[in-house]
C-alpha cells in the first residue's frame, strides 16, 4: 500500500473537563508541541458556554479540525429513570449547540447503560426518540460509540457486534477499537462492514486487559489496523486516546511512523 494517499486525519484529545482556563491551555500547548497534529477531539465534560469561553475554541478552529466527544460522567439515556434521560438530554443538547458554534464536523456520545432485563427493541426506540432531539443540525452527525463489556445489571451499549449493527442503522458511529479488543473482538471485519457509517476512530492499546494504554505495547496490530484503512478508503477521524502525555507522545510517534 502506498501510505502518501492517506485520506483520512489523525488528532488527539483536548481535555476540557472543568472550567479552569489555566488548564485548557495547557492541555492545548502540549497538542501544539507534538507534530503534525491534523484535527483535535475536544473531550467535553465542562461545556463553555461564555463569549470568551468559546472564542477559545473558535481560535483552535482557525488552526486544527475540531471534533466533540460529549460529556458522558453520570449521564445515561437508556436510564429506567425518566429525569435522568431528560437531564442528560439536556446537556448533551447544549453539547451539541458548542459544537455547532465551533464548526465541529463529529459530535461522539455514549448511550449510556442499560438494564439487563430491558429487551432491545425497547433501547432502539428510546435512542432513536433521544438522537432526534438532540441533533439540530444536518451538517453535524451524531455518533454513538462502542463500549467495552461489562456484564451486570447494567451492561453499556452498544458493547457487542450484534449491538453496533442495531446502532447502525439509524445512528453514525464512532468506532473505539481499544473498547473492542478488550471485549476480545476482532475490529476489523465490523470496521470493514460499517466504514461507510464510521466518522471518528478511537485508537489505544490494550495492555494486560487496561485499555487506553500506549499504543506498541499491547495487542493492537497496527499495521493490519492502517492497512484496513487504506483498503476501505476511510476519510473520516483517527484520533488517539492515550492516557498520559508521555504516553500520548510515543502513541503519536509510532502512529506516524506506520503512516510514512
Amino acid at each position: 500500500a502506498i501510505y502518501h494517499m492517506r485520506k483520512f486525519s489523525i488528532g488527539v484529545f483536548l481535555d476540557i473537563l472543568t472550567e479552569n482556563k489555566k488548564e485548557w491551555i495547557e492541555n492545548l500547548d502540549f497538542i501544539n508541541s507534538l507534530e503534525g497534529v491534523e484535527h483535535i477531539e475536544i473531550f467535553l465534560e465542562y461545556i463553555p458556554s461564555t463569549n470568551a469561553e468559546i472564542n477559545f475554541f473558535k481560535d483552535i478552529a482557525k488552526k486544527y479540525k475540531i471534533i466533540v466527544h460529549a460529556p458522558c460522567l453520570d449521564l445515561n439515556l437508556l436510564s429506567p429513570n425518566g429525569e435522568i434521560v431528560n437531564a442528560t438530554i439536556s446537556k448533551l443538547q447544549k453539547a451539541y449547540s458548542f459544537s455547532t458554534e465551533t464548526h465541529a464536523r463529529v459530535f461522539t456520545m455514549h448511550a449510556g447503560l442499560m438494564p439487563k432485563f430491558w429487551k432491545e427493541e425497547l433501547v432502539i426506540q428510546k435512542l432513536k426518540r433521544a438522537l432526534k432531539t438532540i441533533q439540530m443540525s444536518k451538517t453535524l452527525p451524531v455518533c454513538i460509540e462502542n463500549m467495552p463489556e461489562r456484564w451486570s445489571i447494567q451492561i453499556p451499549y452498544p458493547c457487542t457486534p450484534t449491538h453496533y449493527k442495531n446502532i447502525a442503522r439509524f445512528s453514525f458511529l464512532t468506532m473505539d477499537i481499544g473498547h473492542f479488543l478488550k471485549s476480545k473482538t476482532n475490529p476489523i471485519p465490523i470496521l470493514k462492514r460499517f466504514s461507510d457509517k464510521i466518522q471518528d476512530i478511537h485508537l489505544h492499546d490494550v495492555y494486560q486487559g487496561s485499555d487506553h494504554s500506549e499504543i506498541g505495547g499491547g495487542i493492537l496490530d497496527l499495521r493490519a489496523f492502517i492497512d484496513v484503512l487504506e483498503e476501505i478508503k476511510y476519510d473520516k477521524f483517527v484520533t488517539i486516546e492515550v492516557v498520559g502525555r508521555k504516553e500520548i507522545r510515543e502513541s503519536w510517534k509510532i502512529l506516524q511512523k506506520n503512516l510514512v
